[in-house]
């Protein structure tokens, strides 16, 4: 592997959850090693309660207040903070603001951005995801696609399941 540098308007961007998300570093780019996704979190925006079964995942902070539960544990992380949550552990993070949020999430080992690839819509730079992008039928593909990436929420048959944060 050779040393590289990834421009900030570098990648593409993702519309998932109502949220923009840009693969910035993949399994094929780090020897499967770590994958970084970049995030814009809307208001309310973030995913559903899940896990991972593979992979350790961390929040950095880059821009605003992010919301982490992770099993009984709520971190509140503001900008510079990081959040670590072992495979295994159910967590779900929300962007509890009226502002929106910009945050790195990344994978180790990598492998689950391509439930970002698969699952996200290709998005318009600069545009904010349309209010369609995230509903119940998309809620149940992205479960369903999850499982593919070993990733899981708590009851299938309900994708609606969510604790409040």
């Amino acid at each position: 592997m050779q040393p590289f540098i990834i421009r900030d308007n570098e990648g593409v961007p993702l519309w998932l959850n109502n949220d923009t998300y840009t693969i910035k570093l993949d399994k094929e780019n780090t020897g499967g090693n770590i994958s970084i996704i970049q995030g814009f979190v809307g208001p309310g925006g973030g995913p559903i309660w899940h896990l991972h079964e593979d992979a350790d995942e961390i929040f950095y902070v880059l821009d605003g207040q992010l919301t982490v539960r992770a099993g009984e544990i709520i971190f509140h992380a503001n900008p510079g903070d990081f959040v670590y949550v072992p495979k295994g552990i159910y967590h779900q993070f929300r962007n509890n603001s009226i502002k929106p949020i910009k945050i790195l999430l990344m994978f180790s080992p990598a492998g689950f951005e391509g439930f970002f690839r698969e699952t996200g819509i290709v998005a318009k730079q600069g545009v904010i995801p349309p209010l369609h992008i995230h509903d119940a039928e998309a809620n149940r593909r992205a479960i369903k696609i999850g499982g593919k990436y070993l990733s899981f929420v708590p009851d299938f048959e309900n994708p609606d399941v969510n604790p409040n944060l």
